[in-house]
């Protein structure tokens, strides 16, 4: 029933826009596949990434080729620029800078990022005070099912990912376009150029983090944000032994910073890696 129902899901999104699937698991640094992910180290040393992207989507409309990333989650899962900023979520990411270096094996010329995205596989329930018609049901449970991610601010990219974002009416995507046609900003829409922002970011903060866990740098301290921590769903604790009632052992704490703060802190930790 689960995978039926995520099937005419994906089916009716396909429809409401441009994107067709290019490549659907796609693998990189593993045998038989493309290269994988190379970066390089404060001395000199290169390492690679491996991995597997769910799905790869394409668009080209007036000589642009356009991608955008899927990952199925069996859980809700939103992508958030402090997330990235900190080092906690760079997944989707990785695997779009990973789609952009296999462009030309892949027959892309010059693809440009639409959006990276979750899309739960799951159930969802309405909460409704009566018994809805079914093209209204369908409707609503279309937009519980919308794809959650980053959204590239541009009119184009928009339209191409969610038909209606037009009219106001997008199911595909969380994003829309204001009476003058361009973006409406909201959470989740990073502006144009911001896609190179991120992208030289994660590349930035992947090589920082492998430089010190190959120096050693192994300490478990995890992140918590709320109630939300990051030992809830890690099958590791008995190897980690990391308790808060201990001595010694204390969760990190995160500031919470606005977008324009966001923005701010990514490009300077981009020049401070260009210079490094």
């Amino acid at each position: 029933r689960l995978l039926s129902g995520a099937v005419e899901i994906l089916a009716e999104q396909a429809r409401r826009g441009a994107f067709r699937t290019q490549a659907a698991e796609l693998k990189f640094g593993l045998p038989g596949a493309a290269p994988g992910l190379t970066f390089i180290l404060p001395d000199g040393e290169q390492f690679a990434l491996v991995g597997q992207i769910d799905r790869l989507d394409v668009a080209a409309v007036e000589g642009r080729t356009y991608i955008r990333i899927v990952d199925y989650k069996s859980s809700p899962r939103r992508l958030a620029l402090a997330e990235v900023y900190h080092g906690l979520s760079l997944q989707l990411l990785v695997y779009l800078l990973a789609a952009l270096a296999l462009g030309a094996d892949l027959g892309l010329k010059e693809p440009v990022p639409a959006g990276v995205f979750y899309f739960t596989l799951g159930e969802r329930f309405l909460r409704t005070r009566g018994p809805l018609p079914p093209q209204e049901a369908a409707a609503r449970l279309l937009k519980e099912f919308r794809l959650e991610g980053l959204v590239r601010g541009e009119a184009e990219a928009v339209k191409l990912l969610d038909k209606g974002a037009a009219a106001g009416e997008a199911a595909v995507v969380a994003a829309a376009l204001k009476k003058d046609g361009t973006p409406r900003q909201q959470a989740g829409t990073v502006p144009a150029a911001g896609f190179d922002t991120l992208l030289a970011f994660v590349r930035c903060k992947v090589t920082e983090l492998a430089a010190r866990a190959l120096a050693g740098e192994v300490a478990a301290a995890p992140v918590k944000q709320g109630n939300a921590t990051a030992c809830q769903y890690c099958g590791l604790h008995a190897a980690c032994g990391f308790d808060p009632l201990l001595a010694g052992n204390s969760y990190r704490f995160l500031s919470r910073l606005q977008p324009e703060q966001l923005w701010r802190r990514l490009e300077a930790a981009v020049k401070e890696g260009e210079q490094a």
